[in-house]
């Protein structure tokens, strides 16, 4: 997959948990539906000012526009982490990881 054409599938992916239609975000960001379309299938590279705007309207920054890491790595990664917390065998360790994750909890991070 291309680098266009992840960031194609990432707009869809925002446009969507907005719950908009391709239509409605055309119009907000005052662009064609088709244009849109070719946005999200990888056919047409945006200009920045075009990435300005799809920014403002998903409420997301230009960097989240690229951020093309996938679920499945995600939850690798996940799994990972929790594969190696359940081998912690030291109290004082797992005191500090609960800390930790309670406090990326508490900051929603």
């Amino acid at each position: 997959m291309t680098t266009l054409q992840k960031f194609g599938k990432n707009i869809r992916k925002l446009r969507t948990a907005k719950e908009l239609t391709q239509a409605v975000l055309a119009e907000r960001c005052d662009l064609s539906n088709n244009y849109i379309g070719k946005l999200e299938r990888g056919k047409s590279p945006p200009s920045v000012e075009t990435l300005e705007i799809l920014a403002r309207v998903l409420e997301a920054t230009i960097a989240e526009l690229f951020d093309f890491e996938s679920d499945l790595e995600k939850t690798n990664e996940q799994e990972f982490a929790i594969h190696a917390v359940k081998k912690v065998r030291s109290k004082k360790a797992l005191k500090l990881i609960t800390g930790i994750v309670e406090t990326i909890r508490k900051n929603n991070i």
